[in-house]
């Protein structure tokens, strides 16, 4: 499925859940899985998964995928997607990783520091060796990038 026709179902997903306090983060297909990755204040429980497949199983818009393809409802975990500039706004200064469909400003991939969101839905990132900065709208895929190094090992 591209991306803009998942975009499409990120929004109309997150309208159907909203009123439960449910945020659909980002929607993912992985052969004949759908993934859905939502958040609510507090985080997300095992419970919130259950409520929120059982809300999507009639939803309308779902009739559109093959008939055997399996809904799968997800917390975003510790490396969450990044698609709205309230998400990049709330986590400036943390590494992301970012794709894009297309290169904008020579590059089509990078990890960096998020630096600024503008109004204008510019973002730009720190890379190690230059800032870049590129539309919203040219995202195809950004995630948190979690130092998994700094943790310590728990016997």
């Amino acid at each position: 499925m591209d991306r803009p026709r998942l975009n499409r179902l990120v929004e109309e997903v997150g309208s159907a859940i909203a009123a439960d306090g449910y945020e659909c983060l980002d929607i993912e297909t992985e052969g004949l899985v759908l993934r859905v990755y939502v958040d609510k204040t507090g985080g997300i429980q095992f419970s919130d998964c259950a409520k929120v497949t059982q809300s999507l199983q009639n939803l309308a818009v779902l009739g559109d995928l093959p008939e055997n393809y399996t809904l799968e409802v997800s917390s975003p975990g510790v490396e969450r997607p990044l698609r709205k500039q309230e998400h990049f706004r709330k986590n400036l200064g943390e590494m992301v990783r970012v794709r894009l469909f297309k290169k904008h400003q020579e590059r089509k991939k990078g990890v960096g520091r998020v630096a600024e969101v503008t109004d204008d839905g510019m973002v730009s990132l720190m890379l190690e060796e230059e800032p870049w900065q590129f539309p919203l709208s040219a995202i195809d895929n950004a995630r948190l990038v979690y130092d998994w190094g700094s943790q310590k090992d728990f016997i």
